[in-house]
């Protein structure tokens, strides 16, 4: 691993150094998603006809730009939420979502909060939550239930999350004591 990929898994030391690195760290996250792509994908659960269709939940807006810019070089279709409460009128306009990616941790309504209110207007759809926090293990009881990926993640690792997201059958009444 050379010294380029392992700042990809650093997070920068201030935001002005983030907004200063952005387009190197885009570049190298475009390359290591065309490398991952070139990876055999396993098979999702459902027949698409297309690639899955992923909304993003994030309030950090460069965040949420750069895994959008992943996941559209790994072939996926995204849409984008800055709070829970534009995801979940993204769940109700009536376009198709495959899964959910969304940050644990945001301000307002937080990942789980949105989880719940999200599996009461679709059931069955598949979430995978994204965290910069330090501690998970708040969240480890939700890893029988949902897919959990810290930042900062690689490509493929995110890859690997959403299609196992996808294959795996969520239960309806996952968490329902989720406040």
């Amino acid at each position: 691993m050379d010294r380029r990929t392992d700042r990809l898994e650093q997070q920068p030391a201030s935001r002005s150094d983030a907004i200063d690195d952005f387009p190197n760290r885009v570049a190298r996250g475009a390359e290591e998603a065309k490398q991952a792509r070139t990876q055999p994908a396993k098979t999702f659960a459902r027949a698409r006809t297309g690639p899955a269709v992923v909304l993003v939940v994030d309030d950090d807006d460069f965040m949420r730009e750069i895994t959008t810019d992943v996941l559209i070089g790994l072939g996926y279709e995204v849409l984008q939420a800055a709070n829970g409460d534009a995801a979940l009128k993204e769940l109700n306009n009536g376009g198709i979502i495959d899964i959910l990616l969304s940050d644990l941790v945001m301000i307002g309504m937080n990942g789980r909060e949105l989880a719940h209110r999200a599996r009461v207007l679709h059931p069955l759809i598949p979430i995978v939550f994204i965290s910069g926090c330090a501690d998970l293990a708040a969240a480890a009881a939700d890893q029988q239930q949902y897919q959990l990926i810290k930042k900062p993640f690689r490509p493929g690792d995110l890859r690997a999350h959403i299609e196992a997201a996808l294959g795996q059958p969520a239960t309806p009444a996952a968490r329902p004591d989720i406040p």
